[in-house]
């Protein structure tokens, strides 16, 4: 958030990044095996002209101290995690969520749902209160219905 000045970051579940409600940056996990590969796209200089969703950028040149202060903030997570859990993780990504207690649709293994984002479960699920009780969501493409 250093680079986004005094703009409001916040994070989107399950992989997004958005500085004055505007993605401008998108994690993207997968297995390989026994390994987990991580990709992560920052919107540094420019960004996407999009009408399905609005994109921005940290209007910067110079991308060298963006990654290594990704690097930094990386490696503090992962102490974080290591050393007090995953709860205090998640904690700390509650604290920038965004969209927390509002309306949202969630698509899932080809699967719709609607409902509102409670939280967080205890594995960093998206947990989606229905009308037939709360569902945990662990991968689907989300959609704010309001906001």
């Amino acid at each position: 958030s250093e680079f986004a000045g005094d703009r409001d970051v916040r994070v989107k579940w399950p992989n997004d990044v958005l500085v004055g409600g505007r993605k401008v940056s998108g994690i993207l996990l997968e297995n390989l095996g026994d390994s987990l590969v991580c990709g992560i796209g920052i919107n540094v200089a420019h960004h996407p002209e999009t009408d399905r969703r609005p994109a921005t950028d940290l209007g910067l040149s110079d991308v060298e101290p963006v990654f290594q202060s990704l690097i930094t903030h990386m490696r503090r997570r992962e102490t974080q995690l290591r050393d007090t859990g995953f709860d205090s993780v998640r904690a700390t990504w509650i604290e920038r969520a965004y969209g927390i207690d509002t309306d949202i649709r969630v698509t899932s293994g080809g699967r719709n749902f609607a409902g509102r984002f409670s939280g967080l479960g205890p594995n960093g699920e998206l947990m989606l209160r229905t009308s037939t009780g709360t569902v945990p969501i662990v991968a689907g493409d989300v959609t704010y219905t309001e906001g």
